[in-house]
């Protein structure tokens, strides 16, 4: 249907159902006319006009006055007949809602603004992120205090287009990284950890590569900061151009420098500028062939090898005549030489063979300050790749170092092979096992070690380590880093000398001067109990145990649940050389304390 009208003003009825998007266009339009027609109504009606008087004779026509004031509105006359239905006006619409937000129209319909705060005045810039302000970097630069990800080229532009910038302590690192799926494949280091110092050393030059997995292969170019030593780490350098060397040139081995072209039997000659080139040797064929192997000695003679008696030579002098040849050299014996020392000058009656071997003389072992330097004792029953705490122990006389120690190991005989993998392990040798002077730190495997005394101080180095000359009487610490380490010996002197085993016996014995463990194997390996009396005659029951003499008295613990049967109280009193054990029973009766199980033991320490 169409729209309709009302039957005194005309006032537009909306089609039901037809005007969606003009009904309110068209109300608006009625309420216009309703709020005028109120208005009238409001201002009231006009009285009725009196009657009209009688017409006078026409005056003569006077100047026009001055417009007078507007007069009173006359009465409405009645409403006409309605007329025909106009054009449609303009539409209108209606205010955005009044809740204190911000409003815009889409498709003819006020919705409310995404957008209702503005962002910071602060002097940065902000973008719109995850429905919330956010700082941005701004086209004219600044800085990023997060990570950057670039999907595609990434062009810098200008004089130092790209510094990487780091603290100078801290040993921090200024790397570019090329990856492959996200895994590390290179690492140019732009300055790495290595701390700065005196004479410009530090913040060094790598170039370093990294296997499928993200794997540090090597540092294969490095290069030192301060004077530009040059390291090339790889399997071999080709270069392709001339290389000009101003200083040494140093090879470990001849082999080491392979120079193609040439024939067998020429050799590299210089044109007095420098050029090598291959040549014959004068003579031709490659130069001189050897004298023929058949076990006689042969000289040069008339371009020729040739036998050389004493009759060949017919200059000799009066003076060389008597040391002439006359016999034949005896045959040289089997007899292996003797040892130094052990036969006089010039009293020997055979000839030893050139390719004897001369033995060297016995050579004496210094004593070991080191006590389980094989790791062949292990009380405390230390698992492999179990961490230890900062100064706890692990095998006996061995202890993490401040920053704690994992190692792994294998045991076997007759020596054990301690794998550190993480931080440091160390041994403490007692003062009274140190005389004043040089001592010689000796092992075998890849850690590296130090020898200090009081603080932790010096660098860790391979073996064998000479330290200077240490005072007398002072607990000195040896200290290993990550490696493979075994045979540990610390000796007096200058010159490392074999490791002397021990045997498992004395090397037990050395151990539990300083810490010892009693039971802990079968079940009431450790036992004490008493039958205490009648009552009112209960009192303390003692026990002694002979112990191994060790360092200091030591402090004794109970470890484990043992079975313990009418026991009030307990108390360990150690000794040096002697444990007590003090129960009070809690009735009479039979009174015992024993070990339950393998968990279940004594301990006594005196460690440093």
């Amino acid at each position: 249907m169409a729209d309709t009208f009302t039957a005194n003003y005309g006032w537009t009825k909306p089609d039901i159902g037809a005007s969606d998007d003009t009904w309110g266009d068209k109300w608006n339009v009625n309420l216009d006319g309703i709020d005028a027609q109120l208005r009238t109504v409001q201002d009231g009606t006009i009285g009725p006009e009196g009657p009209q008087g009688p017409i006078g004779p026409p005056g003569a026509a006077g100047s026009p006055g001055p417009t007078g004031p507007q007069g009173l509105p006359g009465q409405t006359g009645a409403t006409g007949p309605q007329g025909p239905q106009g054009p449609q006006g303009p539409a209108s619409f209606p205010d955005a809602p009044n809740t204190s937000q911000r409003y815009g129209r889409f498709n003819s319909v006020w919705q409310l603004d995404a957008i209702q705060t503005d962002a910071a005045a602060d002097g940065n810039a902000y973008g719109r992120v995850n429905n919330a302000w956010a700082t941005v970097l701004p086209t004219t630069g600044g800085t990023i205090t997060g990570g950057l990800t670039v999907n595609q080229v990434l062009t810098v532009q200008g004089s130092n287009s790209l510094v990487l910038n780091a603290p100078v302590t801290g040993g921090s690192q200024r790397a570019i990284l090329g990856m492959a799926a996200n895994i590390t494949r290179w690492q140019l280091m732009l300055g790495d950890g290595t701390a700065e110092g005196a004479n410009n050393v530090g913040a060094n030059f790598s170039l370093a590569a990294y296997s499928v997995t993200g794997a540090f292969l090597g540092n294969w170019l490095t290069i030192a900061r301060n004077d530009g030593s040059t390291v090339f780490n790889g399997s071999g350098v080709t270069i392709q151009g001339g290389l000009s060397v101003n200083g040494t040139l140093a090879l470990a081995s001849p082999n080491n420098l392979a120079i193609y072209g040439g024939s067998n039997g020429q050799v590299l000659t210089t044109n007095g500028s420098g050029i090598l080139s291959w040549a014959t040797p004068a003579g031709g064929g490659g130069g001189i062939a050897d004298a023929p192997n058949d076990g006689t000695a042969y000289a040069r003679k008339s371009a020729a090898w040739a036998h050389l008696t004493h009759t060949d030579i017919t200059d000799w002098t009066a003076t060389l005549a008597p040391y002439a040849l006359t016999t034949a050299v005896p045959v040289a014996s089997s007899t292996t030489p003797l040892a130094d020392g052990v036969a006089a000058v010039g009293t020997g009656t055979t000839y030893a063979r050139a390719d004897h071997v001369h033995p060297l003389p016995p050579q004496a072992m210094g004593d070991n300050r080191i006590i389980n330097g094989n790791f062949a004792v292990n009380q405390r029953g230390q698992v492999s790749g179990t961490a230890l705490a900062a100064a706890a122990y692990g095998h006996d006389r061995w202890k993490a170092g401040a920053s704690g120690c994992t190692y792994t190991f294998t045991a076997a005989l007759p020596d054990t092979t301690a794998t550190i993998t993480v931080g440091t392990l160390t041994q403490v040798i007692e003062a009274g096992m140190i005389e004043g002077g040089v001592y010689t730190l000796s092992w075998t495997g890849t850690a590296q070690a130090r020898v200090y005394q009081g603080t932790p101080t010096g660098v860790y180095a391979a073996g064998p380590i000479r330290t200077p000359s240490l005072p007398a009487g002072v607990n000195t610490i040896v200290e290993f880093n990550a490696g493979t380490l075994t045979g540990v010996k610390l000796e007096i002197g200058s010159v490392a000398t074999p490791f002397n085993r021990q045997s498992l016996a004395k090397s037990l014995a050395d151990c539990q001067r300083y810490y010892q463990k009693i039971g802990g194997v079968n079940a009431a390996d450790v036992a004490f109990q008493v039958n205490a009396g009648a009552a009112g005659s209960l009192g303390n029951f003692s026990s002694n145990i002979g112990i191994p003499a060790m360092r200091a008295a030591p402090t004794a613990t109970r470890v484990g649940a043992w079975t313990l049967s009418n026991v009030s109280t307990y108390n360990l009193y150690p000794s040096t050389s002697n444990l007590a054990v003090q129960i009070t029973p809690t009735t009479t009766g039979s009174t015992f304390m024993f070990t339950a199980d393998a968990t279940t033991y004594l301990t006594l320490s005196a460690e440093l």
